[in-house]
């Protein structure tokens, strides 16, 4: 409908005069307003896929330097194929600076360690032949007091002068370790201590930790 602005009668649509009055009609073409696309600011979408990459390997690097299974894997592999220095990397790192210069740990010498080490590898090895394989589950964790931490703190700081604020947790986990090749199999149980130190996990170094390279 067309609205005659002379005498208000409404006209059929397609009226160029007032069908009332003979008034010239005002015809309005109205378009539709056409919204102008929305500029993407390249720079800032750049800007929060870097933001995103790096917060994502930021978790994946806090997560993995927290898992206890990281030193777990470097205890059990060093044990696996021979290599003590893989072995030794599983404990916290004041203990490669010291044990592995000639010092003692509870009256064992670096030297005769490594014969030891070398001894229960060809003893596996004969056992279980050339296929020789070590796995393990974590079963339980056992977390301790904070009377326990303490204690073990001071003997952590006088045997490998490891800092005591660095120490933040110690737990216990239990541990069901199976050892496999082409001639047997053996599983069995066993405990380790495990020291939590500026957020990672390492496996405590007692003599238990050391000494263990066979059921």
């Amino acid at each position: 409908m067309r609205l005659c602005k002379n005498c208000g009668t409404n006209n059929s649509f397609g009226s160029r005069y007032c069908e009332e009055c003979g008034q010239k009609l005002e015809i309005k073409l109205e378009f539709p307003k056409i919204k102008k696309p929305v500029q993407i600011n390249k720079n800032a979408i750049i800007t929060l896929l870097i933001l995103a990459v790096i917060i994502t390997l930021l978790v994946l690097l806090i997560s993995s330097s927290g898992r206890i299974e990281q030193s777990l894997d470097l205890y059990f592999s060093g044990l696996q194929k021979n290599q003590m220095e893989r072995f030794i990397d599983a404990f916290p790192p004041q203990v490669e600076k010291i044990f592995t210069h000639g010092s003692k740990i509870d009256n064992i010498k670096h030297e005769d360690f490594r014969m030891t080490f070398d001894e229960d590898y060809a003893d596996n090895l004969a056992r279980f032949g050339n296929r020789f394989r070590v796995r393990y589950t974590v079963k339980v964790k056992e977390y301790w007091s904070k009377e326990e931490i303490n204690s073990r703190k001071i003997q952590l700081y006088d045997i490998w002068g490891i800092p005591k604020t660095s120490v933040k947790d110690i737990i216990t986990v239990n541990l069901r370790v199976t050892l496999r090749g082409d001639r047997q199999e053996q599983s069995y149980t066993m405990a380790l201590d495990m020291v939590k130190i500026r957020g990672r996990w390492y496996v405590y170094p007692d003599y238990d930790a050391f000494m263990h390279t066979k059921p």
